[in-house]
Formats: structure tokens, C-alpha cells, sequence
């Protein structure tokens, strides 16, 4: 999480849609002034400080006090957002490595069949992360970039607000022998692929449809 008084922008990082490699090239652009507020790219400093949680939604911020509805109006608002079956598919592999269990194709299916709630492993929706602090709607100024054009649109913004690129958009992987890094969805059965589709349908629906209105260009 990123507040930028200095340029008049928040960003927003939903988990699991490449947000670690676009905070740190906003957070080493130098484009931050001396009142900004920047989460910690530490991991472990983050895990310890709840007041600059990281993923934080408008919501939260709002009640840690760091925004108000005032700077929500006035702010450009920056929201990572990533392919709603890419984004459950890394979360997938983040949790079995976690457990020390294998990212095959079998698991895949068992946890897909078995998990009671495909939130659960995602975490929020990418909708609760841009809803306004007043809960009625999407934030007022609100500008998607997506997991696939972090480098080309970030490093564009950061260059209009007088910073410098330091760092191109990193992918990190759990995946096992036989998946893509980045674009699982190519690697799935089309049966899997067809449940994916039908149990991720509204967040897929609004994936699209803040990616067709909001995208930054």
C-alpha cells in the first residue's frame, strides 16, 4: 500500500496480482516525498506492522485514519488486478507450498472439488479492494492496471510524475514441474478449466468489466 500526498495517488495491491513487484517499483521510483506513506517491503516487517498492512483495502485505510473521504475524491486511485482463474491458480500454489504438499494437476482438482469456498483461498474479491469508503460503488478515480501490463503501464505512470524505473515487474513461483510461471491458465484440462469458469463467474464478470472502463493508458 502506497499514499502518495506528494502526487496525489494511492495504490492499492490485491494479493496475488503481481502487487510486491509493482510496489516496490513505485516504492524505488523516487517518486515518494517525505510525508508519503509506504508499506514495508520486508516481509517480515510487514507481518509485525498492522497499521501499514500491506493489502489493505479504501475501507481499511479509512479506518487506520490514513485516508478520508476527502483524499478518496481528489486521489488517483492505482489497483493491480489479474485474470480471476490466473489469480486463484497462484494462490493454489502459494498454499500447497506453504504446506510442503506437491502442485499437481490431481491436487489441483481435489482442492478445487473439496474447498468449501474459493475465497477462502483467494482471500477478498478484487471488488472489495476498490469498493469507496462509503460502500455504495467503485472509487471515484480509479485506474486498473493489469498483472499483464504492470511493466509497460506502471513504468509509464511513474515516468509522468517525474520518477525513474529501478526494477522491471518480477514473477515469483511455486509451481511444479511442468507449469508456465505466469499464465496457468493455459496448463488446465479443459473440465477444470470449466468449473474454474463457473465457480469464478462474478469476479470474472467485474474483472472485465473494470479492465473494459478503468484501465490505465
Amino acid at each position: 500500500m502506497i499514499i502518495s500526498h506528494k502526487h496525489k495517488f494511492i495504490y492499492i495491491r490485491p494479493t496475488k496480482t503481481g502487487s510486491s513487484s509493482a510496489h516496490a517499483m513505485i516504492a524505488d521510483s523516487g517518486v515518494l516525498g517525505d510525508d508519503d506513506i509506504c508499506s514495508p517491503l520486508d516481509e517480515m516487517e510487514y507481518k509485525s506492522n498492522t497499521r501499514y498492512n500491506g493489502h489493505a483495502t479504501m475501507s481499511e485505510l479509512n479506518t487506520l485514519g490514513l485516508i478520508d473521504f476527502d483524499i478518496e475524491k481528489r486521489y488517483t486511485v492505482l489497483l493491480t488486478v489479474r485474470n480471476p482463474i490466473d489469480r486463484f491458480l497462484s494462490a493454489f500454489f502459494f498454499k500447497t507450498s506453504l504446506k510442503g504438499e506437491e502442485s499437481t494437476l490431481a491436487n489441483l482438482v481435489k482442492y478445487i472439488m473439496t474447498e468449501k469456498s474459493l475465497e477462502t483461498c483467494i482471500g477478498r474479491s478484487q471488488f472489495e479492494y476498490c469498493r469507496n469508503i462509503k460502500q455504495d460503488g467503485l472509487i471515484p478515480n480509479l485506474t486498473i492496471i493489469d498483472t499483464d501490463d504492470i511493466d509497460v503501464a506502471l513504468t509509464k505512470f511513474i515516468k509522468s510524475i517525474g520518477g525513474s524505473v529501478k526494477q522491471k515487474m518480477r514473477c515469483k513461483s511455486d509451481c511444479g514441474p511442468g507449469w508456465a510461471v505466469h499464465k496457468y491458465t493455459n496448463y488446465l484440462q479443459p473440465q477444470v478449466l470449466e468449473v474454474l469458469l463457473s465457480k469464478l463467474s462474478k469476479e470474472i464478470e467485474f474483472y472485465n468489466t473494470i479492465k473494459r472502463e478503468h484501465s490505465y493508458v
